[in-house]
């Protein structure tokens, strides 16, 4: 009997004959105008630079809550850890460091790239460190001197080596660094610019102190630059005070702003002999000039000296005593200047940083020399605490202190066994 294929022929072409092969036709393609899709690009970078802004403000609140925790924790007798950041690493970066904190509470430095001979930034964004080259025109960022303007605005001083040394000033505009030059020496003057500070007086303005020394007679200087408009107003501090003669004088300079704006400079003063130094202050009372010798202990103090004022406007200075190889500070109160030894464990106190936390308690970070260690000291309001913050190489040159508006201190310096950058914060957390 022969097989029967046709019914099953017959079914599997009814069901073929259902339906055709042929898939439908994909949907026609709909073509956007290029101003379509520029537009939803435009949504996006809107979306995104809103989520990136929600981001910053959400560190920078973090940022904040973590240094109250901090003052919390100090005022009830926690002792806080300082941690340690190496900011920048690339080549041999971090000498004559200076540390400033935004309106907002993070920490930005200025400091030398002696690897490639330029100025350059760290700010922190709340997450991590950002580094950028500010100026790359020669050898330049030597003592640099960083401070924030009363809008929020970074600023920097700094010495520029060329033919003869001089000082320039950069400013961030919001998108680039403006700089200008703000002095060039004469061949007959040497070490112009040789320190440069920065501050700003409470009107806004932008003031620069910086040293010099002139061979054709006058002897070493003390020199202001004071910017009005667009323009560089110069004056000489010294030698223009009575009394003075041709000496060796006038170095170091560290300039601050009272509460009530005026404006006084700490200094190494060399009266007439060589090598033999004391402290200096002077300040402006409207009219001219008035100085004063703070420690007049012969041998050799007023070294590294820091300059700040206390809430209640009196001026304090931190320095170097090489005579007893101690760290110094100064308080005037009112009628006399009251001198106090703050650390002499080993050679202590060079290259110190006076700042004033927001209680109004001052504090000094330094080198100890003895050891190549970073120090820092802190007056609890009766006594000077001293401790070690960071003994990793030969660490704790070039210091600069500021406090955050939380409180917290942080201290930039420069790690000589590795060539780096480093920052140190009294916090209970290990951002940044």
């Amino acid at each position: 009997m022969k097989p029967t294929f046709l019914p099953i022929v017959a079914i599997c072409g009814s069901a073929l004959g259902q339906g055709s092969l042929t898939p439908p036709a994909s949907p026609a393609p709909v073509m956007k105008t290029l101003q379509e899709i520029w537009d939803k690009a435009a949504l996006l970078e809107s979306q995104n630079e809103s989520q990136q802004q929600q981001i910053r403000i959400l560190q920078q609140t973090n940022s904040e809550q973590s240094s109250l925790l901090g003052v919390l924790l100090d005022q009830t007798g926690v002792s806080l850890p300082w941690r340690i950041t190496v900011v920048d690493s690339t080549g041999v970066v971090g000498s004559r460091s200076s540390l400033a904190h935004t309106p907002g509470g993070l920490p930005a430095i200025s400091y030398y790239d002696a690897s490639n001979a330029d100025l350059k930034i760290a700010e922190f964004d709340g997450a991590n460190w950002q580094t950028t080259t500010v100026d790359a025109a020669g050898t330049v960022g030597w003592t640099s001197s960083l401070a924030f303007s009363p809008g929020g605005r970074p600023a920097i001083s700094y010495v520029s080596y060329s033919q003869v040394m001089g000082v320039k000033y950069a400013v961030f505009n919001g998108s680039t660094w403006d700089i200008t030059t703000v002095t060039t020496g004469t061949p007959l003057e040497y070490d112009v610019g040789g320190k440069t500070s920065l501050a700003f007086s409470p009107s806004g303005q932008a003031t620069i102190c910086y040293e010099s020394y002139d061979f054709s007679g006058t002897g070493g200087a003390i020199n202001l630059a004071k910017l009005s408009g667009t323009t560089w107003v110069h004056e000489k501090v010294f030698p223009n005070l009575p009394g003075h003669v041709q000496s060796d004088w006038g170095f170091g300079p560290s300039p601050a702003f009272s509460p009530t704006g005026t404006l006084s400079i700490s200094y190494t003063e060399y009266p007439d002999v060589p090598f033999i130094s004391t402290l200096g202050y002077t300040t402006f009372n409207g009219s001219t000039w008035q100085e004063v010798t703070v420690d007049p202990a012969p041998g050799g103090v007023g070294i590294d000296s820091s300059l700040a004022f206390t809430p209640a406007g009196q001026p304090v200075i931190s320095y170097y005593d090489a005579v007893n190889t101690a760290l110094k500070c100064a308080v005037f109160n009112g009628v006399a200047w009251q001198l106090t030894t703050v650390d002499n464990a080993a050679s202590v106190g060079q290259q110190s940083s006076l700042a004033f936390s927001p209680a109004g308690q001052p504090a000094i970070s330094y080198l100890d020399a003895t050891n190549g260690d970073l120090k820092y000291a802190a007056f609890d309001g009766s006594t000077w605490q001293t401790g070690t913050v960071d003994s990793a190489g030969s660490v704790g040159q070039s210091t600069s202190l500021d406090f955050t508006p939380g409180g917290q201190p942080g201290i930039s310096y420069f790690d000589a066994t590795r060539g780096d950058l480093k920052f140190a914060v009294r916090a209970p957390f290990t951002s940044p």
